[in-house]
């Protein structure tokens, strides 16, 4: 069994600690030892989690005639550590570079950046970002901060208006229910303006393709379009779905991407292509208020549905529920798997934040001690652009992959059902469950709002 670790593999990895590096390069009591050892923990990780990923069971190795799974696993260890201490000792001098650039960030002087240009010294403590695209892109202590601003918004503790006098655009290219109620009274109750605007019916169709010559359907350009409400508006909302027709483009989040590399306000995912962020951070204030502060037993499951759905919420789901130390475990039908890179950003939060992601096929042993039920069907990426395919797979699953009274049984004394909305009754759910005192969907819909504004209120405040 070979595995190769290449000098790119290496290289993109430095870059990405350099980044964002450990916390204790900042601590005035850590010595240089210990710094590097931390180095080499977050590089030998990340890596490990891109080649040997414990989160998804369809990389698991095939055993030989002569290997049983577990021997399979160890030889793909084994193979694993030869090609790291290989990969490592050949490139040598992308990591002797991340070590004299995490120096400098250290001593607080200018570092290099690629090409020799120097940019500003690195900051003693990593500012929250000026978008809400994803929960990935804040820390956990972000969110925890996001978290307790909620529910102060929530119990009526805070009664700040800090978007009085000012305007936030809403723009909505999908349907909307509580997305767009919650926003629009959110922005209401601290003092805020809300201008809805959908793209092709109430305003101008939108092009967000760079270098595009626009003789189609499409009348303006994201370019123009978000530097306008950037001037008459404090933030703008973007609710952009999946088409469900190309993965390799969709997965890199064009529309939202283009928003927000284009605006010069703060940007806020309403749900795109695949991260609905805001429905993250109220699912994890609804999973707090209803059981407590610490990590819970979470179950993440698919579920059947007549048609295949995007991969936004369960992404933004799994991914909060792991940074803020959960025990995940995701039950969906081989074929169902969600993004890789996604499963490894997963598994790398997860051990950060001291806790494990499981993957598995067998949702009935899915349930046994859960504490927490999240119910989601979405589409395999195997079969976007042929939804016809997808729909042909999913059939056998129809009856099985249903959240029902019988598994709700085998959950933890107390287990909770979380679902974002809308659902469909007996096809998703049984009414037994989703009309139980088990269920929590309509607080979790109403802490959309408390939730928000929290976001809402950081990003204007800064």
């Amino acid at each position: 069994m070979t595995i190769s670790i290449t000098k790119d593999d290496v290289q993109r990895i430095c870059d990405e600690i350099e980044r964002d590096p450990p916390p204790v390069l900042f601590a005035p009591e850590a010595s240089d030892e210990e710094i590097a050892d931390e180095v080499g923990r977050a590089l030998l990780y990340k890596l490990f989690t891109r080649h040997f990923n414990v989160a998804s069971p369809d990389t698991e190795p095939e055993p030989d005639e002569y290997e049983t799974p577990s021997q399979a696993k160890f030889n793909k260890f084994v193979a694993f550590v030869a090609s790291y201490s290989q990969g490592i000792w050949h490139s040598s001098e992308y990591v002797a570079r991340l070590m004299d650039a995490l120096r400098q960030q250290r001593a607080g002087g200018a570092r290099p950046a690629a090409g020799g240009v120097e940019v500003e010294p690195a900051p003693t403590s990593k500012p929250a970002p000026g978008d809400f695209l994803t929960t990935g892109d804040w820390t956990r202590d972000d969110l925890e901060r996001l978290l307790e601003a909620a529910a102060q918004f929530k119990r009526g503790e805070d009664v700040s208006r800090p978007l009085a006098g000012k305007s936030v655009a809403l723009v909505f290219f999908n349907p909307s229910l509580r997305t767009r109620a919650s926003m629009q009274v959110g922005i209401y109750e601290l003092g805020g303006n809300p201008v809805v605007l959908e793209p092709g019916g109430t305003s101008w169709t939108l092009e967000h393709r760079d270098g595009v010559v626009m003789d189609g359907d499409k009348t303006e350009h994201v370019a123009e379009f978000v530097r306008v409400l950037g001037r008459y508006c404090a933030a703008i909302g973007v609710r952009t779905f999946a088409a469900l027709k190309d993965w390799k483009e969709e997965r890199r989040d064009p529309i939202l991407a283009a928003f927000a590399r284009h605006s010069e306000v703060p940007i806020i995912n309403l749900e795109s292509a695949m991260h609905h962020p805001c429905q993250a951070l109220a699912d994890m204030l609804t999973i707090r208020e209803k059981l407590g502060a610490g990590p819970k037993r979470v179950l993440l499951t698919w579920a059947w549905h007549p048609k295949p759905l995007p991969m936004a919420v369960p992404n933004s789901f799994a991914l909060a529920a792991a940074q803020l130390g959960h025990e995940l475990t995701i039950a969906h039908p081989p074929g169902y798997e969600l993004d890789d890179e996604l499963v490894s950003q997963l598994n790398e939060r997860a051990f950060d934040a001291g806790t494990t992601v499981k993957v598995t096929n067998d949702m009935d042993a899915a349930f046994d001690g859960a504490q927490v039920v999240y119910a989601k069907s979405w589409g395999s990426k195997m079969f976007y652009g042929s939804p016809e395919d997808d729909i042909e797979t999913r059939a056998e699953y129809r009856d099985r992959w249903i959240v029902d009274e019988a598994k709700m049984r085998r959950t933890a004394a107390g287990g909770i059902f979380m679902h974002c909305l809308p659902v469909r009754r007996n096809v998703i759910v049984t009414d037994g469950v989703i009309d139980s005192a088990a269920s929590v969907v309509i607080a979790e819909a109403e802490n959309r709002l408390h939730a928000q504004k929290a976001v809402m209120a950081k990003l204007v405040k800064g």
